[in-house]
């Protein structure tokens, strides 16, 4: 019986990481968006939608050219609820790099 719930408590721990994994979005984290493969870096996270109040996360498309994490086209908000939904394929979008490990050039 101990061991069952040792198990189902290890088993709890780690839906309990991975889902904060998905849902704690964080400025300059970057991620993969699932459908076209793109890279996009986390701008802000403090936006408020005018109509709904709801949180939104604004993000923009980069590329790694030389090791380097370089800011392309347009900025783009999404609201977060959105941004961390969990679809049958896998997380809208897939973190990728942490902010403290990538080097992004600010051309755009």
């Amino acid at each position: 019986m101990q061991a069952l719930l040792i198990k189902q408590f290890q088993f709890s721990s780690v839906l309990k990481w991975t889902f904060r994994r998905f849902t704690e979005v964080k400025e300059g984290n970057i991620y993969q968006h699932y459908r076209n493969k793109e890279f996009y870096q986390v701008l802000q996270l403090d936006v408020t939608h005018t109509e709904t109040e709801e949180l939104m996360i604004v993000y923009q498309a980069i590329t790694k050219v030389e090791n380097n994490w370089i800011r392309k086209g347009k900025k783009w908000g999404r609201p977060k609820k959105m941004f961390v939904e969990i679809l049958p394929e896998g997380p809208r979008f897939k973190l990728i790099e942490f902010s403290e490990e990538s080097k992004l050039n600010n051309a755009h």
